[in-house]
């Protein structure tokens, strides 16, 4: 299994990429990055090229963005417009493409945040023609959409693997699956029969310390046991990325990706 990390939860640059967090990332040992799609695209093209230039130089390839859509770009709701998802993803999805990225994120929980008294079956039917619509604009048939089942103190729509694993079904698009995300799992209580439902359809995984959403460490080890376990008895052997909070970036990655190695 490859182990990355998220870069903008720790992120300093004025962007909010992470950009300092990259060569860092490569010297720990890690595998690959994971880039916040959303900050990625709103970059000038120059510091664009520059973070491109970063992760060449740095030889640690960008195989998953998170962060896929900003608030403003709709999902469910009365103010989803088709045109303006559109256009997001023609510039956002290209730059992704340039970085090398297969995995894209669907957490983003303003775009797809339903407003009070709004039907789940609605909704669905226009996350649907989102991702339809999303997949279309995929740059590269290499390219892959994951839902991320988020907790309720995040979002109010989405929030088990159950959810997520119907609405891909749904979708039936081969460019669409599903991430597992001990963050959230926890918080929600969700259940590990979703992941073992999941099966060949769970194409990512995200992990933190629930408590503080900090990086992971052997001290938690019973606490993600089960989860492991989980991804094991179906057999998953792609990506983990953590996607934590750090007052002490070098140290806390290193931690977390040694208890990785010898957890995964």
């Amino acid at each position: 299994m490859k182990i990355g990390i998220c870069t903008n939860m720790n992120a300093t640059d004025d962007g909010g990429v992470g950009y300092g967090q990259i060569s860092l990332a490569a010297q720990l040992g890690f595998e690959y990055i994971e880039l916040p799609l959303v900050q990625i695209s709103e970059l000038d093209e120059r510091t664009f090229q520059d973070v491109l230039a970063v992760v060449r130089q740095e030889g640690i390839p960008c195989e998953a963005c998170n962060n896929l859509l900003p608030g403003r770009v709709k999902l469910t709701g009365d103010g989803v417009d088709h045109d303006i998802i559109r256009e997001y993803a023609e510039r956002a999805f290209s730059r992704a493409a340039l970085l090398g990225a297969r995995i894209l994120v669907l957490g983003s929980a303003d775009a797809r945040r339903l407003p009070d008294g709004y039907e789940n079956k609605r909704a669905n039917a226009q996350m649907v023609e989102a991702l339809h619509i999303l997949v279309d604009m995929l740059p590269s048939k290499e390219m892959r959409i994951v839902l991320e089942p988020l907790c309720r103190l995040e979002c109010n729509y989405l929030h088990t693997m159950d959810e997520c694993l119907e609405l891909a079904r749904v979708a039936d698009m081969p460019e669409v699956g599903c991430l597992a995300d001990f963050y959230h799992f926890d918080i929600e209580h969700d259940s590990l029969h979703g992941i073992e439902n999941a099966g060949e359809l769970l194409w990512h995984v995200h992990i933190a310390n629930p408590e503080g959403r900090v990086m992971p460490t052997e001290k938690e080890a019973a606490r993600y046991a089960p989860f492991f376990q989980a991804l094991k008895r179906i057999q998953y052997d792609s990506r983990i990325s953590i996607e934590a909070n750090s007052v002490d970036f070098e140290q806390d990655a290193q931690i977390g990706l040694r208890y990785l190695r010898s957890a995964v």
